[in-house]
């Protein structure tokens, strides 16, 4: 028999135990014990043995009450306090749009913190023995970051570029076109002396789009390219080279500008690339992260149901798309 032809009564015969109990082992069930799960899971990687997709697709769609307890999705994070606990003044959408839609899935989303005190090896530990079968890894404190998890357990799916090290399937906002977005919106209403602010520490996390679509856009439209960086300038700095280029519309990458917004000339008109969700009032870019959120949950789902374990050869990025919003800072 071809090792591909193997079944799970197959299986649960080689290893002598029931049918039940291999499957409870190939989710990483923790009523198991740790050394019963790894012994089914590595005579299963042996014999080649793959879990229907269709089969485990239904068995997710069961409903709750006849599945027990919801399965558990990790939302990790190195951030200092949970996205789960953080109020409303941060842009934590992300978060809300991925639980939103694991519970919709029938997936409870938990978030767990690491840390010094929590380093990789031993959180990857803790998600395996509470039979944790996907991780879901949120925006991280610093971009180019490396997480040293024990992969092969896990199906895994990373929010936007800030991990670097290994190379997941990811789901981000298209930055670039964000960035083309944006200016063309403005051009189409009339403003011709734009110019971007940002930094070293955003084009990093954004795969250096941000300046590569905003110079390109404006190319595009004929108009003069206008980019400064604040790494090592004061909002004195700024706004001087505002009044310098003689701007009509400042571009700015993030919510952290906002206070230059009343120093501005008159002239000079204020839009952010990355709406924060109490601007509500100003014009520029929403970048939907909780319907990323929700998209990356859906993706985490499908290497579930797969058994799409670990770093993929080949890993894919999903960029959603910005829309437009008007307000009145233009």
């Amino acid at each position: 028999m071809a090792a591909n032809d193997i079944t799970m009564r197959e299986l649960a015969l080689r290893a002598g135990v029931s049918t039940a109990t291999v499957s409870l082992a190939l989710r990483n069930d923790h009523r198991l014990s740790p050394a019963t799960r790894q012994r089914i899971q590595a005579l299963a990687d042996t014999l080649g043995y793959r879990r229907d997709p269709v089969v485990a697709r239904m068995m997710a769609q069961l409903p709750k009450g006849r599945r027990g307890h919801a399965p558990v999705l990790a939302f990790v994070t190195d951030h200092p306090s949970p996205f789960c606990e953080m109020g409303t003044d941060k842009d934590i959408s992300c978060w809300h749009g991925a639980q939103r839609q694991a519970r919709a899935m029938g997936y409870e989303l938990k978030e767990f913190l690491l840390s010094p005190a929590m380093p990789g090896p031993k959180l990857s530990r803790i998600l395996w023995n509470r039979g944790v079968e996907g991780i879901l890894i949120g925006p991280l404190q610093k971009p180019a970051t490396a997480l040293d998890l024990t992969w092969n357990r896990f199906a895994a799916v990373a929010l936007g570029h800030s991990l670097a090290v290994p190379r997941l399937d990811c789901v981000s906002n298209n930055q670039f076109n964000s960035g083309t977005l944006a200016v063309q919106c403005l051009y189409d209403r009339g403003y011709r002396r734009m110019g971007l602010i940002h930094t070293t520490e955003r084009e990093q996390r954004v795969n250096y789009a941000l300046e590569a679509s905003f110079a390109t856009a404006c190319r595009r439209c004929g108009i003069p390219v206008q980019v400064t960086s604040d790494d090592m300038r004061t909002d004195d700095d700024l706004l001087a080279w505002v009044k310098q280029h003689r701007l009509d519309a400042l571009l700015v990458p993030s919510y952290a500008y906002r206070t230059m917004l009343p120093r501005l000339p008159q002239s000079c008109k204020y839009t952010s690339l990355h709406l924060h969700p109490s601007e509500k009032e100003v014009s520029g870019v929403d970048q939907r992260w909780d319907a990323l959120g929700e998209q990356a949950v859906n993706l985490l789902i499908s290497r579930i149901h797969a058994g799409q374990n670990g770093i993929p050869s080949f890993p894919v990025t999903v960029n959603g798309e910005s829309r437009w919003v008007d307000g009145t800072t233009t």
